[in-house]
């Protein structure tokens, strides 16, 4: 085995996280199917570098995967339903060699994925394994099957759960809050195990499905694979990706915690301005919380007009008054109230896809078509619009790192008026 994974596969380039030897990933793991085959009954996909993209491989099975889902496996789309995609072979994926998939033996696919020794991701996943060992299976995160010693570091086994949550839709009101309600277990279990995981985007959270490509479900046609699966509730969501996760002390306080600006912005698409205008802190679970709000409202805040508790709930997951955003457990608290607002019948109707226009969802009115007597009851949950002059702040330091810089000094020099002072946490 290559003794030296160390510069392989976890030192990145900081001028370009996407430049590495994509050859001697490729190498490494077809010198190592043996190792994997005859010790733990893996069969690796056959990979091959990308032909368009030479930062990637194409990963496709030599034999297909059950269609048969027990959890926590995925439920396989039946190669029968496959349709000809030109772009790949039937449950074929693009990886850049950090994560791989085989088969076991009863040909379950799962997903592989080196971990760095002594990292914070080797250290949560020791906790989830424990965890799932003492309680059994965590809501909202994907579970873990074991972790392989390979040359002083890991290879992490999970399931292969390869589906976004929205990809397909939701069959109805009842399995997207769910959904939600998975999410937000998963966010609850790492923040009070201190786990911050500064990563929370679309493309790590999974549900437990595999699709033969990924163009063969179509989210506007109700009797989809993935909605009919939904409709027996055999649908679960969770998180993966734990390699810009922060470990902090056990007793560290969630709502007081900082950690300088510099720790932020790592892996989220679309994180909450809480460093937007030169604060040289944060906290960190805040924003967790505001980055899974931002990225819940993009495909939900459409849907107040049918369930007016989004509204305030993800008004209160997005506020930028960071001291009165919900926590993790206040949000999920929050969701189970909206569940237990709604008839059995509001629960079985369909919900309306959210379409492909991109909106500003501190923009975004989520109130205009909500009853007055509702809009006056919760009014004190309503985040205002950011005002002009906030909003060009927000753009200027975007594009400028010198006006960043003079936002920066201050915001020091206000806090130093206020006599503001905010311990670091170390990382």
């Amino acid at each position: 085995m290559d003794p030296d994974l160390k510069s392989l596969f976890f030192t990145i380039n900081p001028d370009d996280p996407f430049v590495f030897d994509i050859q001697g990933r490729l190498d490494f793991w077809n010198n190592n199917r043996a190792f994997f085959a005859e010790t733990h009954g893996l069969s690796l996909y056959e990979l091959a570098l990308h032909q368009h993209h030479p930062s990637l491989l194409t990963c496709w099975p030599s034999q297909y995967p059950n269609s048969g889902g027990s959890y926590p496996y995925a439920h396989c789309e039946d190669i029968r339903q496959h349709t000809e995609w030109k772009y790949g072979k039937p449950f074929s994926t693009s990886t850049m060699g950090l994560v791989v998939y085989a088969n076991d033996q009863e040909k379950r696919p799962v997903a592989l994925k080196l971990v760095e020794h002594e990292s914070n991701e080797h250290t949560v996943l020791k906790l989830i394994i424990d965890v799932q060992n003492r309680d059994g299976y965590i809501p909202g995160i994907v579970p873990v099957l074991s972790l392989v010693a390979v040359a002083g570091h890991w290879a992490v086994v999970m399931p292969r759960w390869s589906c976004s949550p929205v990809h397909g839709w939701f069959c109805s009101v009842k399995e997207l809050l769910f959904c939600l309600e998975e999410l937000l277990s998963g966010l609850v279990f790492l923040h009070s195990h201190r786990v911050v995981h500064r990563d929370l985007s679309r493309q790590n959270c999974l549900a437990n499905l595999v699709l033969t490509n990924v163009n063969n479900v179509q989210s506007d046609n109700p009797a989809n694979w993935m909605q009919n699966l939904q409709a027996s509730h055999s649908v679960r969501y969770g998180w993966i990706d734990f390699g810009w996760a922060v470990v902090l002390p056990p007793l560290t306080a969630l709502e007081s915690c900082r950690l300088h600006c510099k720790q932020a912005h790592y892996g989220a698409w679309d994180p909450p301005p809480d460093v937007a205008l030169g604060e040289r802190t944060y906290n960190p679970f805040a924003f967790d919380v505001g980055t899974l709000g931002l990225y819940l409202a993009c495909f939900t805040q459409h849907l107040t007009p049918q369930i007016p508790l989004l509204a305030p709930f993800l008004d209160k997951m997005i506020t930028r008054n960071v001291a009165s955003r919900f926590t993790a457990q206040s949000a999920l608290d929050f969701l189970r109230f909206i569940q237990q607002t709604l008839t059995e019948e509001e629960l079985k109707e369909p919900c309306p896809h959210p379409g492909y226009k991109e909106q500003d969802s501190y923009m975004y009115d989520r109130w205009s078509a909500l009853p007055r007597h509702f809009v006056q009851e919760w009014q004190h949950m309503r985040e205002p619009a950011p005002s002009k002059l906030v909003r060009l702040g927000w753009r200027l330091a975007e594009m400028s790192s010198w006006f960043r810089g003079v936002l920066a000094f201050c915001q020091r020099g206000l806090d130093w008026v206020r006599g503001v002072h905010h311990d670091v946490s170390s990382t």
